[in-house]
């Protein structure tokens, strides 16, 4: 009986000791943990702002080339749209959208208009500025327009910022870094041409 009373208590007193342990263990084991359900959220957003972009630059450049005449207020109009599919982002705050009219000539690709909205982020468009020659350059393929032809010129800007912290320091591959995500969409006017009939809004 005092052999089993005795078992019994270095038992326990083992069972004890274990706690110890499993706060060494915990104590390792929790910051990896915290660091990869960081890096799975900071994941989830940077793929969702990608998502988010490219959903946006294809409907405000489907949205202005549905339109056979573009007035200032129609312009607003779609800009301020862009904030529900943008959402739960801010684009106001953290980018830019840029509209542009590109039409083909004899000497080039001429950007007639270019409207811009957000002050975020003073990203400027890759295809250049308005009254120049359009570097086509920053839209994928071979892109080119024939004389006369119109073409409608979305560009996105965002800025992804970790939410956290800088984590280049455990993933040095760029990924968990702020950064500017573009995104560009290229659309032809349903009806030939759209006409900017007051030119940007102010």
């Amino acid at each position: 009986m005092k052999h089993k009373n005795l078992i019994s208590s270095l038992l326990k007193r083992l069972i004890r000791k274990q706690d110890g342990t499993i706060l060494m263990e915990f104590a390792y084991t929790f910051p990896i943990m915290m660091m990869l359900l960081i890096g799975g959220f900071e994941t989830f957003r940077i793929l969702l702002i990608e998502r988010k972009t490219n959903q946006t630059v294809n409907a405000v450049a489907n949205l202005v080339s549905q339109n056979e005449l573009l007035p200032a207020e129609m312009i607003t109009d779609t800009f301020n749209a862009v904030d529900n599919v943008m959402s739960p982002f801010d684009i106001n705050s953290g980018g830019r959208v840029i509209v542009s009219r590109l039409e083909g000539s004899s000497s080039g690709t001429l950007i007639t208009n270019q409207c811009i909205s957000g002050t975020g982020l003073l990203s400027q468009s890759k295809l250049g500025t308005e009254a120049e020659y359009a570097d086509l350059g920053s839209i994928p393929g071979s892109f080119t327009l024939l004389d006369g032809e119109v073409a409608v010129v979305a560009e996105v800007y965002f800025l992804y910022d970790p939410l956290f912290f800088n984590m280049t320091v455990f993933f040095d591959n760029g990924l968990y870094q702020q950064k500017t995500v573009y995104q560009i969409a290229v659309h032809k006017p349903r009806f030939g041409d759209v006409n900017f009939s007051d030119g940007c809004p102010v």
